[in-house]
């Protein structure tokens, strides 16, 4: 099922913080309300550009890290690679640095692949 998400409302303790994905995947219905979802996605996709590719790449990062967002994916489709953060332990460590070539299945989605153009 597919349920726009425009927003996604990232609880950190008793802070809300509101950020815009490129990509939200939300595995639990229970999170979406009328306004977005409340918590943390299970996947989240974005797509940089030179206007956004540093807040995706730190503020943005860091926020899914604490929210707990388990896969986060950062795609640079003018050099063709992606950056794959998975969360371990509470943290995103380094990523997995892949082209943007054949298939990559989402770690958290089980049978979910992205087919790369």
């Amino acid at each position: 099922m597919y349920t726009p998400c425009p927003t996604a409302i990232v609880s950190i303790a008793v802070i809300d913080t509101v950020v815009q994905p490129d990509i939200a995947v939300i595995c639990d219905p229970g999170k979406l309300d009328e306004a977005g979802c409340r918590g943390a996605p299970d996947w989240v996709v974005e797509v940089l550009s030179r206007r956004t590719a540093a807040k995706d790449q730190g503020e943005k990062r860091d926020t899914y890290e604490r929210a707990g967002v388990r896969e986060y994916w950062l795609v640079h489709p003018t050099d063709r690679t992606l950056m794959i953060y998975r969360l371990a332990d509470g943290a995103y460590g380094r990523p997995e640095v892949r082209p943007l070539v054949g298939e990559t299945a989402v770690g958290t989605i089980g049978g979910l692949t992205v087919i790369w153009p």
